[in-house]
């Protein structure tokens, strides 16, 4: 562990050698990119549902990867993971309609390009 640049069990892992930083885990990623590269919204609120969304993803990730494959997709895993999929994708949706997302056009917190809102 002393040679890790920051105690992690796997990756996603940055290294920012200009600032001297380490992080793992993907929302602390997103969260440290946002926040230096000055992505991030300008709200509280919009900041929240943001990090909702990533650890939103994140849980999607570790379900979809049968929690980093601790086991192996079977038809009848993946037929009964289906409804909970669908589950997913529809809250995506919603959230999505709420800000302004239309079927062909927009992004999910609403905004006019593909990065977080400002």
């Amino acid at each position: 562990m002393g040679e890790m640049p920051v105690p992690f069990m796997g990756p996603p892992v940055l290294i920012d050698h200009k600032a001297d930083v380490a992080l793992a885990e993907m929302p602390a990623i997103i969260l440290y990119l946002g926040e230096t590269l000055d992505l991030m919204p300008d709200t509280a609120a919009l900041r929240a549902m943001t990090i909702k969304i990533v650890n939103d993803a994140n849980d999607v990730i570790d379900e979809i990867t049968l929690n980093g494959g601790d086991h192996m997709w079977t038809e009848k895993r993946w037929e009964d993971f289906m409804p909970r999929l669908a589950k997913w994708m529809s809250l995506w949706e919603d959230t999505g309609r709420r800000y302004g997302l239309e079927k062909d056009a927009g992004f999910i917190l609403g905004g006019r390009t593909p990065a977080l809102p400002t």
